[in-house]
């Protein structure tokens, strides 16, 4: 007995805390001795996150950037609503960040910009809910919004230090990488369904079940990653360390598995990103951006007075077709057509469901319960989603959800780019480079939710995790980064 303490030590442990970690130990070892191999070795796993994830809320972070990608290979169903490993890992994550919020003494500063631009799209989901008919999908609805706030506003406190983020943006291109690999495969090895195929190579999808969503999700890191390889290449320091050409190749594996997808949506999205990033690093990049655009509305005048040679006309009324507003009924189906009719059927059905409830649509989450009411004739399928951000919003929550994603969408925008801005003096290059990377994401989203909806599938996550990245609290002030 030590008289000083008050009560046994035993091997530098006190008597309380070694039984604690015995009935533990206990805890565990008794399950896992009379389950099958594969259950224990779950078990074991799912111990050890959930031990470590308590001790280091941060390491709930790092594996969220894994479980966007992969989070649909298992699922299971709570009173009819399907959670995967990401709705999991964020309230494990909303657990150990209350302990930690419960034990700190010392409280860093946040900046609470992109969290109060959320609230009023947290109010808009609430009173779109009133009108929900299906109360599982408008519940999957608000935790999908209110996992993005959580996830923001933790990672926001949690990730102080440099190399914690630099784990985080490890996590994030790691997982970006084994995806982009994987899609590729399927590309070359043609692995998947034949509806995918073209030509003599398959479409990659990845895990996501669909070209598009996989090229979305490689959407949210390839702009950022080719912002870190500009802003790193014309840093001397930079080019020295070979994890700066581990980058540039994770850069190549990305705009490789990216372009395989051969989604079109996505791929305007990234010029849109292109841009954004160029323009933003160069004064010459912004010129030709401009230039680019001036020549882009030049051609379509001279297209719309038969001006153009029969073959590029041609061509352009092609591409145009992918943007162009049409009634289905009147088309005449082939196959050449099928993707942008089909398109185009779930709009107008989602344009009749705001119509018909303009103010707070059809409730939040329900586009799909209300198609049937709303679809044209011989489209049948809803698609999941309306496969346009905004109009999906205009019919689940009317005007007020589009006007309170829109407040959202442009007070992120802000902040990043205020970020971007104001951060140089003290930071080394890969820190100046977030910001830069993040307005890509937000460029490229901005595009490609015109022709999908991209905050499905873990994704919302994913774009809390780079939003906390982009407007991180730590910033030295300084001027911004010189124009290269």
């Amino acid at each position: 007995m030590n008289a000083a303490q008050g009560h046994y030590v035993w091997s530098g442990l006190s008597l309380p805390r070694t039984l604690a970690w015995a009935a533990l130990v206990l805890a565990v070892a008794l399950p896992l001795a009379a389950l099958p191999l594969p259950y224990a070795a779950a078990l074991l796993v799912g111990t050890a996150v959930v031990v470590w994830s308590v001790a280091r809320p941060e390491l709930a972070l790092y594996l969220l950037a894994f479980s966007v990608p992969y989070e649909s290979l298992r699922e299971l169903s709570v009173g009819g609503v399907a959670l995967g490993s990401t709705e999991l890992l964020v309230a494990l994550l909303a657990v150990a960040w209350s302990l930690r919020l419960a034990t700190d003494r010392e409280r860093p500063s946040l900046r609470p910009a992109v969290a109060l631009a959320l609230l009023p799209m947290l109010a808009a989901v609430l009173l779109a809910t009133l009108r929900a008919t299906e109360l599982g999908a408008a519940f999957k609805e608000a935790l999908r919004w209110l996992e993005l706030l959580l996830v923001f506003l933790a990672a926001n406190y949690l990730l102080r230090a440099p190399r914690q983020r630099a784990t985080m943006l490890a996590a994030l291109l790691l997982a970006g990488v084994s995806e982009a690999l994987l899609g590729l495969a399927q590309f070359v090895l043609r692995w998947g369904p034949e509806s995918f195929l073209t030509g003599s190579f398959l479409r990659a999808y990845g895990t996501f079940g669909q070209p598009n969503p996989y090229a979305g999700y490689l959407g949210t890191l390839l702009p950022l990653a080719l912002a870190l390889a500009l802003v790193g290449w014309f840093d001397p320091a930079a080019k020295k360390r070979a994890w700066y050409w581990a980058l540039v190749a994770a850069l190549l594996l990305l705009v490789a598995a990216f372009l395989a997808s051969q989604s079109r949506g996505a791929l305007l999205g990234f010029a849109a990103a292109l841009a954004v990033v160029g323009g933003l690093l160069s004064r010459r990049a912004m010129l030709a951006v401009l230039g680019l655009a001036c020549a882009g509305v030049l051609l379509l005048l001279l297209g719309t007075f038969d001006l153009l040679p029969a073959a590029v006309a041609e061509r352009l009324t092609q591409i145009t077709s992918y943007f162009g507003v049409f009634d289905v009924r009147t088309v005449v189906l082939t196959p050449a057509n099928w993707a942008v009719v089909e398109r185009m059927a779930v709009w107008q059905a989602a344009w009749g469901e705001f119509e018909a409830f303009p103010l707070l649509g059809v409730g939040a989450g329900n586009y799909v319960s209300a198609y049937p009411a709303f679809a044209m004739p011989g489209w049948t399928d809803a698609m999941g989603h309306a496969h346009n951000l905004y109009l999906n919003l205009l019919a689940e929550m009317g005007a007020v959800g589009l006007a309170s994603f829109l407040v959202f969408w442009l007070g992120s925008l802000a902040a990043v780019f205020r970020a971007w801005r104001t951060g140089g003096a003290g930071l080394s290059w890969w820190q100046r480079a977030l910001p830069l990377g993040v307005l890509g994401v937000l460029a490229q989203m901005t595009t490609h939710n015109f022709f999908d909806n991209l905050l499905v599938h873990g994704l919302n996550v994913q774009l809390a995790l780079l939003l906390a990245l982009a407007v991180w609290p730590g910033e030295a002030k300084g001027k911004a980064v010189p124009n290269c």
